[in-house]
């Protein structure tokens, strides 16, 4: 075993036997807790660069692939998703960058979503060598919210495989939505935005920071200065309205029952 303070993921700290010992499980929360501390101390901000070079997901995970035959949908089914447009082409510019460089360098333009509770942390970002601003996601075990299985003794009653179940691992979602992207590769540019990989990144810097640097794949895997490392993935930028702008009243409504309960 290594030092708490060494460890940067979830999956450095055992499964098994953190559903059979609380005090393994006390040791994830307080790195849980040390670790997004730190985190917010150097958030990434609009300004951040970022550099990145091929590798990530698959090199270290692997991929999840059905190995069930692809189905092609109805014509009907296909009519209702086109609903007569036509579909958004992919960026050249940017697939012949990812195919053909070892590092490329992105500089973050707006914060979407970041902070803790949230499974991904959204920006908007230019890659050098590409004009079109995309979206970037990055599955931060750090802002992860985690189970309380362990709040008190009652966690006992359950069997131990059962312990812990709504903890997520940052590669399993990875993993699983890379999947996703590639099984409905049709549909993207029509109901889904073109895919750029998935990738691995690290800790935050402000402004006056050193430049982050990033470990990518096709799927991609991002790391930053200070050696920490998250997975996440590029994804293009859908210019358009939001549900929260189209129905306000429903959003503000839905917001209030579910802080609620």
């Amino acid at each position: 075993a290594f030092e708490i303070k060494h460890r940067r993921w979830f999956s450095d700290f055992d499964l098994y036997t953190m559903q059979r010992v609380p005090e393994l499980w006390d040791q994830l929360v307080e790195w849980h807790r040390s670790s997004q501390d730190a985190a917010l101390k150097c958030p990434i901000v609009s300004g951040s660069n970022i550099r990145f070079e091929t590798g990530g997901l698959a090199r270290n995970s692997g991929l999840l692939r059905s190995p069930y035959p692809y189905f092609q949908l109805p014509t009907d089914t296909l009519h209702i998703i086109k609903g007569g447009r036509s579909r958004r082409l992919r960026n050249a510019t940017l697939d012949n960058l990812i195919r053909s460089s070892r590092e490329l360098s992105l500089t973050v333009v707006e914060v979407v979503r970041s902070g803790v509770r949230h499974y991904s942390q959204v920006f908007f970002a230019r890659i050098i060598g590409c004009d079109e601003i995309v979206c970037i996601k990055l599955l931060d075990e750090r802002y992860f919210p985690i189970p309380r299985d362990y709040i008190d003794d009652d966690a006992y009653v359950f069997a131990p495989p059962t312990r812990l179940a709504s903890l997520n691992y940052s590669e399993d979602l990875a993993r699983r939505e890379e999947g996703i992207y590639d099984r409905l590769e049709d549909l993207q540019g029509w109901l889904l935005p073109h895919c750029y990989g998935f990738h691995l990144v690290g800790q935050a810097f402000p402004l006056t920071s050193p430049t982050i640097c990033i470990l990518i794949s096709m799927t991609w895997q991002f790391t930053m200065a200070d050696g920490w490392q998250c997975y996440g993935t590029i994804l293009e930028r859908i210019p358009g309205q939001t549900l929260g702008d189209a129905y306000p009243s429903y959003t503000r409504a839905r917001y209030w029952w579910t802080i609620s309960r």
